[in-house]
């Protein structure tokens, strides 16, 4: 951090990827309620020049209208503005919604059907093909620039991504994500509790975590998860409103429905224990061997995610920033999710710890039974020390050996991703617990590679390999 000419501290972010949906307003409203930016220099950082030009247009009117003691600076290149930064944040999307529709549709020809289609599988293989080289130059750019700083990684795949970082380059990269966070507001919802009254003790890895402990007012609130959601099934609910009368306070009929019910997610609680999370659409990709025929999907509920609302959404998201940068709108309800996490970091980090944070680092025996070094989602105190992890208990099986191969999976997929090379790339697929063969899957690969090639400049290169 600089020190102004009246002695105070000049702190500076900088948003790669600012043009990402709904990102740089959510973090703009964040920087106005934020102390720990006053004076600050935020640099917005996009290779598309219209976009930026529409998000540079839209912060400056956001400081204008807030008063807000702000510098805005924009441009193209990040090696611009890199320099003497304290934060980075990266929210990139090469290829945007096109290379996602590509990574969808291709696959759901062969039968693969993608919830979300960013993380895991081959949707998840296809971006990270395309964001893993783009992060690492990042942060090799950070060493050179801004070699202290801090890279928040908000891209998918997450994990891999931040995996990729810490193992290639030296710099601190962290992986938000407000997946416990979401499984936390299912079941304090679950059990109609305000979730400030709850807690929750989770590890996994991002998108794919499980729930050691629930708690209501410090009161194990699992048993009352577990009848409700028993309820839900048709199951045994004979000792339900005994249950309840346990909990003096909480306001709950023992008919009371359960919105958003997550049935894939309800029925592995009952088969490991643990509930996981943050949602069936997420869960169900790091199974693919779980969904054997159309039945299958059918059965849990999982359909293609739909990439058409998507862009529409993002259609609609620009005309909001015109809306905003032209003064018609203001950002009083845009609501914040992950962007909230950053700050909440950074305030700890100046300030000292405010509770636990979830977040994803390299595995320093917090979760014993996963690989060393491996990127793990689980719970962290984070203070004016720096960032520590807090040792969970062993993952229990079979939940550790799907994580497991996820983590294993994580290294095939990077090293395809720095090198270029086609064959690693499809060793990364035959790792898959959701291979569908080998002719299949080359073919898959081929189509990916080919229909997102402009995205993928390293494998085209290496057309040959």
């Amino acid at each position: 951090m600089k020190l102004d000419m009246e002695g105070n501290m000049g702190k500076k972010i900088v948003l790669i990827g600012a043009g990402s949906s709904s990102f740089m307003p959510a973090i703009m409203r964040g920087l106005i309620l934020s102390e720990d930016f006053r004076g600050a220099t935020v640099s917005l950082v996009d290779i598309d020049a219209e976009t930026l030009e529409l998000i540079e247009k839209t912060a400056w009117r956001i400081v204008k209208d807030s008063n807000l003691d702000l510098k805005i600076e924009a441009s193209t290149d990040r090696r611009d503005v890199l320099s003497d930064a304290d934060y980075v944040t990266l929210t990139i999307s090469a290829g945007g919604d096109e290379a996602w529709r590509n990574d969808l549709l291709i696959p759901a020809k062969y039968g693969w059907i993608q919830s979300t289609g960013d993380t895991a599988g081959i949707g998840g293989l296809s971006r990270g093909l395309r964001h893993i080289p783009i992060a690492v130059e990042i942060a090799k750019d950070m060493e050179k620039l801004c070699p202290n700083a801090w890279l928040f990684n908000f891209t998918n795949p997450l994990t891999p991504i931040t995996r990729a970082v810490r193992r290639e380059t030296s710099i601190k990269c962290i992986g938000l994500c407000i997946g416990v966070e979401i499984t936390q507001n299912y079941l304090s919802a679950i059990i109609n509790a305000n979730k400030k009254d709850t807690a929750v003790w989770a590890s996994g890895i991002n998108h794919f975590h499980f729930i050691y402990g629930f708690q209501w007012r410090g009161k194990d609130a699992y048993p009352l998860v577990k009848s409700r959601l028993r309820q839900a099934t048709g199951g045994d609910v004979s000792d339900l409103e005994k249950t309840i009368s346990q909990f003096p306070g909480l306001e709950l009929r023992p008919d009371q429905p359960i919105a958003g019910y997550q049935k894939l997610s309800t029925a592995l609680l009952f088969q490991t224990g643990f509930f996981p999370g943050p949602g069936d659409s997420h869960v169900s990709e790091f199974l693919p061997h779980f969904f054997r025929s159309e039945d299958d999907y059918k059965r849990y509920g999982i359909s293609l995610f739909n990439i058409d609302a998507k862009t529409e959404h993002t259609s609609s998201f620009i005309e909001h920033l015109r809306s905003i940068a032209e003064g018609r709108e203001g950002i009083e309800g845009i609501p914040m999710h992950e962007e909230q996490m950053v700050f909440r970091v950074i305030h700890s980090l100046l300030h000292g710890s405010e509770g636990i944070i979830y977040l994803n680092l390299p595995n320093q025996s917090q979760i014993p039974n996963l690989p060393p070094d491996a990127v793990v989602e689980g719970p962290c105190n984070v203070d004016t020390f720096g960032v520590a992890q807090l040792a969970c208990a062993p993952l229990p099986e079979p939940i550790a050996s799907w994580t497991r191969r996820w983590c294993e999976w994580d290294e095939v997929l990077i090293n395809a991703a720095l090198s270029g090379s086609k064959d690693m790339a499809m060793k990364a697929m035959l790792v898959d617990p959701g291979c569908k063969g080998i002719d299949a899957s080359a073919q898959m690969l081929d189509e990916i590679l080919k229909a997102n090639a402009q995205y993928m400049p390293r494998f085209s290169d290496n057309a040959d390999q």
